[in-house]
């Protein structure tokens, strides 16, 4: 989920093209965390490298993860 705030930003910049939109006007949604989206990205990852130290740590957030967007989507579709 931290991953779509990179593709808000993309989301953001054409929409800024196309519509004129700004995040002070119509897109703030889109926009994530504005200039600190990149950093706030990076920190992330490095969060997730440190938490997954070992390859049952990492099978857990992979899991965790994959959880998550299953029950997300249960969710959406209800």
């Amino acid at each position: 989920m931290e991953g779509s705030t990179l593709g808000g930003k993309v989301i953001s910049k054409i929409v800024y093209e196309t519509l004129g939109y700004t995040p002070e006007n119509g897109i703030a949604f889109f926009n994530g965390y504005g200039t600190q989206t990149g950093p706030k990205w990076k920190a992330f990852q490095e969060a997730l490298t440190r938490f997954a130290l070992t390859p049952a740590q990492e099978e857990a957030i992979v899991t965790t993860a994959t959880r998550t967007f299953q029950k997300l989507e249960v969710w959406f579709n209800t």
